[in-house]
């Protein structure tokens, strides 16, 4: 069965913002590591991570993608992590809505030093007014900040339905566009 959300009296914008790009970072927003029981339910899995709320996190990718968005991963995870996650066919089909995905090992900085995001935005022609980062962790987004990235949301335990929300806030989606969340309850 599945639930149906309606957003209700929220203060929307009637015109889109000018975001331009969003920026999600991996491990505490799409990504949750495996825990022991996870890891022997899938033994021949080479990755420790796994996608969490994903039938949540296409449907929020492809909402951000439909409205025109270039999507970027900047996550501080290593070379070799990303690697193996990449062999994953669930974390490969989230990967494919992205522009591109930037690893902190691949650069000098780590977030949240605010040197990695002007980076980011450097390297790929992005204006730091027209992004939204979207990070769990507080420092992250401090980070961000200090970038003159003005725009971000904590996302708070996997919690994919608020960061849509926030983004139609932002005016970063329409509201239209996520006018029903569906959410598999689990039920027959």
């Amino acid at each position: 069965m599945i639930k149906k959300n309606t957003l209700q009296n929220q203060n929307i914008p009637t015109q889109l913002h000018r975001v331009k790009s969003i920026i999600f970072d991996l491990s505490g927003v799409l990504l949750i590591k495996k825990n022991a029981a996870q890891l022997a339910d899938n033994p021949e899995s080479t990755s420790s991570m796994l996608a969490i709320n994903f039938l949540e996190a296409i449907m929020l990718l492809r909402a951000c993608k439909a409205a025109g968005h270039k999507l970027f991963v900047l996550s501080n995870m290593t070379i070799a992590q990303y690697d193996r996650i990449k062999q994953e066919p669930e974390i490969a089909s989230l990967f494919s809505f992205f522009d591109d995905i930037v690893i902190s090992e691949m650069t000098p900085y780590k977030k949240p030093d605010a040197k990695i995001f002007t980076y980011l935005c450097e390297q790929y022609n992005l204006q730091s007014s027209d992004c939204i980062f979207i990070d769990d962790k507080q420092d992250n987004l401090d980070g961000a900040h200090a970038a003159a990235i003005s725009k971000t949301i904590l996302c708070s335990n996997f919690d994919l339905t608020q960061v849509r929300n926030e983004l139609i806030i932002y005016g970063v989606l329409h509201q239209s566009v996520a006018q029903e969340i569906n959410i598999p309850t689990g039920q027959a």
